[in-house]
């Protein structure tokens, strides 16, 4: 057996990697942050490589005129910079949501629907909770409308129009009635008969009637038939209009309002009549008229015919209509006064005026014209005779 021999093969020695620093600070960098988390910092011995500086030139004087502007920040260098995106965490992203596509009509329909029966479901549910009136429900809407009923009844026959219109004809009647009896030479009861006709619809009336109406004979007898029958048909027509008390205070509404505006439209010429015979007395004309070109006076004039329709028109109180009364009764008086000093000073006025050689001047808000106290005047004369009664 043959043996070879061979030389042993040496194995080739580690060859060394030459790592630069920048790919080795690198790797530091990844084992640091895999220990914490956080990215290393710079070690002070590294630096950053520095920039070629920008070659410098000599600015232009279009160049000089530009204002500085702010040189952009320096940026950050070394393993910060250039695997910042490596070591950072990822970013999350923001989910879009497609946009929902407008309702159809058939879904609109059915919300819609849903809407009406969950408030139907609500009313529902409310009626429930409300529950059954009470079983006397029926006998107190009953009691309740007979008493609006009545109330209505009285409110009616209280009018003013209603009694006008029916007692006090059922009163002339039973008057007739009583004449006729009082004149005959029968010995009925007046009383007795009277309450007989106020008896309701009836036999029993009719009886007693009848009994009245035999113990009268010829013309007392036949006046007495004719005011029952009057007494009769006006009583009918009373009962009807209660019978719709509700219609009928309807209409004695309207008729009071047609009163009101009839009672005013009375006053109201009353008052433009007075004004009327005042502005024709000679005494108080003046206090009537517009004198041309005195703006102050006519104003005056407009705002006491204004007040006076004002107060006429408007109602009033007893104290009211008593400072009136006085006034009134104290204006003759205080009138002839005036008339006597107004008369004075226009007739100085005018003397001055001559003096001076000029026209007399009217002061603003006053009037040229003098009243007279004597003479005929109808409207003075009456409130004298007020007086001196």
């Amino acid at each position: 057996m043959s043996t070879t021999l061979t030389a042993p093969i040496d194995k080739p020695a580690p060859t060394k990697t030459v790592v630069d620093p920048f790919t080795a600070r690198m790797r530091e960098g990844v084992r640091e942050f895999d220990k914490t988390g956080k990215e290393p910092p710079v070690k002070a011995a590294e630096k950053p490589v520095e920039q070629a500086k920008p070659v410098e030139t000599t600015p232009t004087p279009a160049a000089q005129e530009k204002p500085a502007e702010a040189s952009p920040a320096p940026k950050e260098s070394g393993l910060n910079d250039a695997f910042k995106h490596l070591l950072a965490k990822p970013e999350e992203k923001a989910v879009e949501t497609p946009a929902k596509a407008a309702p159809s009509k058939e879904e609109n329909l059915a919300n819609l629907r849903k809407a009406l029966e969950e408030k139907d479901a609500l009313l529902q549910e409310l009626k429930s909770k409300v529950g059954q009136p009470p079983e006397d429900y029926a006998k107190l809407k009953s009691d309740f409308d007979e008493a609006s009923k009545i109330l209505e009844r009285v409110k009616l026959e209280a009018s003013p129009r209603f009694r006008a219109k029916y007692d006090n004809k059922l009163e002339e009647s039973k008057a007739a009635i009583k004449k006729a009896i009082a004149n005959s030479t029968s010995d009925i009861n007046v009383q007795e008969a009277i309450e007989a006709l106020d008896m309701p619809e009836g036999k029993a009336r009719n009886a007693k009637l009848s009994e009245i109406l035999e113990g009268l004979d010829g013309l007392p007898k036949n006046k007495v038939v004719t005011a029952i029958g009057e007494f009769d048909r006006i009583r009918e027509e009373r009962e009807a209009e209660l019978g719709t008390a509700k219609q009928s205070l309807i209409k004695e509404m309207e008729y009071e309002k047609q009163q009101g505006e009839q009672l005013q439209a009375q006053a109201s010429k009353i008052l433009e009549d007075t004004i009327g015979a005042a502005s024709q007395s000679p005494a108080l004309n003046w206090l009537f008229n517009k004198v041309e070109g005195n703006e102050a006076w006519n104003q005056k004039i407009e705002a006491s015919d204004r007040a006076a329709r004002e107060f006429w028109t408007a109602p009033k109180s007893q104290q009211e209509l008593s400072q009136v009364t006085i006034l009134g009764a104290k204006f003759p008086v205080l009138f002839e006064a005036f008339v006597a000093v107004k008369g004075e000073y226009d007739k100085l006025n005018k003397e001055v005026a001559e003096l001076r050689g000029a026209t007399p001047k009217v002061q603003a808000g006053t009037s040229t014209h003098t009243p007279k106290a004597g003479g005929k005047d109808p409207f003075m004369d009456k409130l004298r005779s007020k007086i001196n009664a």
